[in-house]
This record gives structure tokens, sequence and C-alpha cells, in this order.
């Protein structure tokens, strides 16, 4: 499951409407075996943690959109990491793509006024900086693995599970 993608992303067509999926992740999550595992659900949103004991920094959680569609539910899934994980993340990409910025700016600067250009070694040091963020990603979803794994599959057990009994049934 581990992709040079950054927050992997797969689709669940789910054959009950989405209220019902929400019941079921309710179920599954606050009294069946999902137990344990944070889940919160706003809306259409729902997001889903591995539990603060097994909790790492490289832990994703599960972000789900759930859509009618038809006489069912799409369910767009979306694993990340923790938001201030994503926000770093970002802010490092950020920090690299503005050092080439500059760097080529320092550069051309120099090069017009006749100076030897040596601002555009920022580019490469920038772009080195880039790659090992993106290196860093890429080790942290394999040491997540396991844990996205087992999110996906519960995921799967949720839906799977039967309806609730109805009273008069």
């Amino acid at each position: 499951m581990v992709s040079m993608r950054m927050r992997p992303r797969f689709e669940v067509e789910a054959g009950v409407e989405p209220s019902e999926v929400f019941a079921r992740l309710r179920r599954y999550f606050e009294d069946g075996p999902g137990q344990g595992h944070p889940m919160a659900i706003r809306g259409h949103h729902v997001e889903i943690k591995i539990p603060s004991r097994e909790h790492h920094f490289w832990s994703p959680q599960l972000n789900l959109e759930v859509h009618p569609q038809g006489d069912g539910a799409r369910i767009e899934a979306l694993f990340s990491p923790r938001p201030d994980i994503w926000t770093l993340f970002i802010a490092l990409y950020a920090v690299t793509g503005f050092g080439t910025f500059l760097g080529a700016i320092f550069g051309s600067s120099q090069m017009i006024i006749d100076q030897p250009p040596i601002g555009f070694w920022g580019i490469p040091v920038s772009l080195l900086g880039t790659s090992l963020v993106f290196g860093a990603s890429i080790f942290g979803q394999r040491l997540a693995q396991e844990q996205m794994e087992r999110l996906h599959r519960m995921l799967n057990e949720a839906l799977e599970a039967p309806e609730a009994p109805t009273d008069g049934a």
C-alpha cells in the first residue's frame, strides 16, 4: 500500500445509505472491535485515528468523506499524518521552494552586475532539501504501513457489519 504519493487515497462503494454507513462506523468504533480508536463524525466527514497508547510521530489517520450515490454511498478515503505533522511538511516544502526562488533571483542579480553568480548554489541546495523532505515522507509512510493497513481493514470490517436490528423486527 505504500506508494510514492503523499497522502494515499482510495474509494469504497457502500451498498447502504450514508446514515447507515455512519451508524455502522459508530457501532464498530464505539462499541465493537474498533473500540479505543478515536473516531469523530462531523457532517459527512469521518476521522479515525490510532489509539494514543500506540501513537507514534509517523502514525496515520484515516479521513473519510461519505457522499450519497444512487441507493448507496461513495466513501472517499484519505490517509494522512496528523495535521501538525502535515503542516510541518508543507512548511518545509515552502521553505525549500522559497530557497530555490531566492537562489535564482540572487544568482541572476549577481550575473547582471557582473559578479560571480554564487547565489545559484542556493538552487541545488534547496532541491536537495526538497528531496530530503520527500524522502522523509516516504520513510514515514513505510513506518506507518502496518497502521495504515489496520485502519483500512477496520473500515472494511465496519462497513461489512450487518445492520442494527430495529425495534419490532
